[in-house]
């Protein structure tokens, strides 16, 4: 996502939605602001975030050491509305200035399992 937003300058919003909406992987972005729920870009496989504005998000990995990514890390599905029959839940996020940031969901399925 940091990648298209370079090459093709465009906003990391912007390219974070074509990312998730293109990716073959199940995947989701939610946007966030001082740990709130802003709004969320999910492709039509990707089932409905259960979370209003003005929420709390359930808790998140922290940026790394000198960078303002986290680590992919796994989730609990259980922990994000909409998600808890999930088989598996990893979030990465990516911390920006005045409280914003994005969160990568990527969400594996029973159903995913089943065809490999």
């Amino acid at each position: 996502m940091l990648s298209l937003h370079s090459k093709l300058h465009i906003s990391k919003t912007a390219a974070t939605r074509r990312f998730v909406n293109l990716h073959k992987e199940r995947l989701a972005a939610v946007f966030i602001k001082d740990g709130q729920y802003l709004y969320s870009e999910r492709p039509a496989d990707f089932p409905f975030i259960a979370l209003e504005r003005g929420q709390a998000l359930p808790p998140l990995p922290k940026a790394g050491r000198d960078t303002p990514i986290s680590e992919m890390v796994e989730a609990d599905p259980k922990a994000w509305p909409g998600l808890n029959w999930a088989h598996e839940l990893s979030v990465q996020c990516l911390y920006q200035d005045n409280g914003h940031a994005i969160v990568l969901l990527h969400l594996t399925a029973p159903e995913d399992e089943e065809a490999d």
